[in-house]
């Protein structure tokens, strides 16, 4: 299942890629912003609210395949990958990938990856960031303690 991202274009490649995972041997998923939240996912995607939807679509892709089921989210979908994973114990993901990560918040998003609950993990992950990822929302060096907004608005990162 993948979780599907803001549409940046460095997030956008797990839509983009979509297809080729299908054409693999993959069943694909895309999830995006509730009908409850026509406004998008700002500040939504670490809640209890958030990963109980995402339990059902992994409930609605297993109805469809037997498989394991694996969150991949990248950008701003990490923080819905990894709160789905951290918050869902029986009938969870089997598994995560969290690629370019936003370990800072914004203006208009105090929510991180940092604030996914990344410590009940308990199913295999695999987290990629880029060396030279020049986003400033996805800093390699974030310190999780700092707390200090960037100033960014949303839909910057």
């Amino acid at each position: 299942m993948l979780l599907r991202p803001d549409a940046t274009p460095v997030a956008a490649v797990i839509v983009r890629t979509g297809p080729l995972w299908v054409s693999e041997g993959f069943v694909v998923a895309m999830l995006d912003a509730p009908s409850d939240h026509p406004r998008g996912l700002w500040n939504f995607r670490t809640t209890k609210k958030h990963a109980a939807d995402v339990k059902q679509a992994i409930a609605a892709v297993r109805e469809i395949a037997r498989v394991p089921v694996w969150l991949v989210g990248t950008s701003m979908g990490t923080l819905s990958a990894a709160n789905a994973t951290a918050r869902i114990a029986a009938g969870g993901p089997d598994g995560v990938v969290l690629t370019s990560s936003v370990t800072v918040t914004s203006k208009g998003s105090y929510e991180t990856v940092m604030h996914a609950g990344l410590e009940n993990i308990r199913v295999p992950a695999l987290v990629a960031h880029h060396k030279d990822d020049r986003c400033q929302c996805r800093t390699r060096a974030h310190k999780p303690s700092s707390g200090r907004s960037s100033g960014r608005r949303p839909g910057s990162c």
